[in-house]
């Protein structure tokens, strides 16, 4: 579909942006693009609604849009907070500006200023 093909690079630049908010928000956000695009093949096939029916799921399951290449935020969460690659830090030190600190080992999805 084309409007994946333009919708995929919105949504990669949305996650990378806001890949530190709370997890629980991303699957919630995957459903209404997936029935957002449901609504739009419905109107494709002539049939009214908005593409929040069973049929429409039945008819259009994700993995039909899995298959077309529609990127998932949460998929894309799932491996952003399984990484083990060396991360950067902006942190402020005794009142100074921020300052790059390097830690290695497992990213830190929600980090705490309290250690």
């Amino acid at each position: 579909m084309r409007i994946i093909a333009e919708l995929n690079p919105v949504l990669r630049g949305w996650f990378r942006y806001f890949q530190h908010a709370w997890r629980t928000e991303f699957p919630g956000l995957d459903g209404f693009v997936r029935r957002r695009l449901r609504a739009v093949l419905r109107k494709q096939a002539k049939r009214p609604g908005f593409g929040r029916c069973a049929a429409d799921h039945r008819r259009w399951p994700n993995a039909y849009f899995a298959a077309a290449g529609l990127f998932t935020v949460t998929t894309a969460w799932q491996h952003a907070s399984q990484s083990d690659e060396e991360t950067t830090d902006w942190r402020a030190v005794c009142g100074r500006t921020a300052r790059t600190v390097r830690r290695e080992g497992r990213t830190l999805v929600f980090p705490t200023p309290i250690r």
